[in-house]
């Protein structure tokens, strides 16, 4: 079984280097998407670090559960766009 950890918004920092890498939430769904087509889908997603959410405009919680479909979509004032 697996599950995938990403980095949220402070992958995109310039002084991060080469530690981490940064996966845009569209490659995430559409990555999910291919793994649950060939019967792979991962068990769950999350990222890290909670305190991130929203920094450089990027919003996983809402991002991972477009992909995921797995918590009702309340209406809410983040900036982002839909995937």
């Amino acid at each position: 079984k697996l599950v995938w950890g990403f980095a949220n918004g402070w992958a995109k920092n310039e002084d991060v280097g080469e530690k981490v890498c940064f996966f845009p939430p569209s490659e995430i769904k559409d990555a999910y998407a291919e793994l649950s087509r060939q019967g792979y889908a991962p068990r769950g997603m999350g990222y890290w670090v909670i305190e991130e959410e929203g920094k450089h405009d990027l919003f996983l919680t809402k991002r991972l559960n477009e992909v995921l479909q797995i918590r009702p979509v309340l209406k809410n004032k983040c900036k982002d766009k839909p995937l």
